[in-house]
């Protein structure tokens, strides 16, 4: 990245005076290296003062004031804090920091794996030319400008960290629309490993959901236990700090923030502790967006073509193909959502995309 970004400024062990002149005075592209050293298991007053400048630092106008000079000419000096920002380190940085960011996450190599050796020398002529072409076909002011959609998987402050990479990923145009898009779901997406507990609520008020379906009023907890640990990908099978399937204490647990509490059922011949619909769908109205639409697979040459063009030309040139917004008799396949906001869900983009 060094070799890539603009006034690269790799810091080791900057002190907070440092990086709070530095960043004044050059607006560089901070390039900070084992945090894990910095943000630790035990908090430092230390480092209290880097930490309150990363967290205020992902947005333009935002200040730390500090005390400058000495005797009677100290006064309050307002230091700006922003600038691009990238961080390296092992394990998880604090969870106010990495809200503000993009986390990317490394495996180690395994044995036997072969990856193509990083020569330093070799790279910085690699990277040059790319980084200079970048620079000049770039326009910052339409960039400025630029209000790209954002995937609706992306919570509030994701989607200020992707809104500068989305519009240039438009301006690149080709496929980097719908890549970047991609990976803004794949990477800053709610994951569900490593959530805390107001996220695993969440989680397991969708997946209520899911398991009640459209026609079922009541479920024992056996019966819906059932259903979480059915589905692999979720975090129900390895549980907590015991790595155990979630059980009813569990479950209770977490839906106990909602005020939601099992009572004692009775299904068929089967008597229980369980749940009911009723008292789940104040939550699921209130902390859930709508059950996904069906989508409709239109195609160019069935669908009257007036509706056709006018949603594809709302995407930047060639980021549904390579030749731009479709035209009249492609038989190209495009999904939409049914009777859907059309700017919005015309960039609906899926994890696995």
């Amino acid at each position: 990245m060094e070799l890539l970004v603009r006034k690269p400024w790799r810091a080791v062990s900057p002190s907070e005076a440092v990086i709070y002149r530095k960043v004044e005075a050059d607006r560089p592209t901070l390039l900070l290296d084992e945090v894990d050293a910095i943000f630790g298991p035990k908090p430092s007053e230390r480092t209290e003062g880097l930490r309150a400048l990363l967290n205020a630092g992902n947005r333009r106008g935002r200040t730390v004031p500090r005390v400058v000079g000495e005797g009677r000419k100290m006064q309050v000096h307002d230091f700006p804090t922003f600038c691009a920002k990238a961080l390296a380190g092992i394990g998880r940085l604090p969870d106010t920091v990495t809200d503000r960011g993009i986390s990317i996450r490394l495996q180690r190599r395994a044995r036997g794996e072969a990856v193509e050796r990083f020569r330093y020398r070799a790279a910085a002529a690699e990277a040059g030319p790319l980084r200079d072409a970048l620079a000049g076909a770039l326009d910052v002011k339409s960039l400025e400008a630029a209000r790209p959609a954002i995937p609706d998987a992306l919570s509030d402050r994701a989607a200020d960290s992707w809104e500068p990479l989305l519009a240039i990923a438009d301006a690149a145009g080709d496929k980097w629309p719908m890549r970047a898009r991609a990976a803004a779901v794949a990477l800053s997406g709610e994951r569900d490993d490593d959530l805390d507990d107001a996220s695993l609520s969440l989680l397991l008020l969708a997946d209520c959901r899911a398991a009640f379906g459209t026609d079922t009023d009541r479920l024992l907890t056996a019966q819906l236990i059932e259903s979480l640990l059915a589905d692999d990908e979720r975090p129900w099978r390895e549980y907590g700090r015991s790595g155990h399937p979630i059980n009813a204490h569990g479950i209770s647990r977490l839906l106990r923030p909602y005020a939601i509490r099992p009572v004692l059922l009775r299904i068929g011949e089967a008597v229980g502790r369980g749940y009911r619909r009723a008292d789940l769908e104040p939550a699921w109205a209130r902390y859930l967006p709508p059950p996904a639409e069906p989508l409709q697979r239109y195609s160019v040459t069935d669908a009257p073509i007036e509706h056709a063009e006018s949603v594809l030309a709302m995407a930047p040139r060639n980021a549904v193909t390579d030749k731009g917004p479709f035209s009249r008799g492609e038989a190209e396949d495009v999904e939409l959502p049914v009777e859907a906001d059309y700017p919005e869900s015309a960039w609906a983009v899926e994890a696995d995309a």
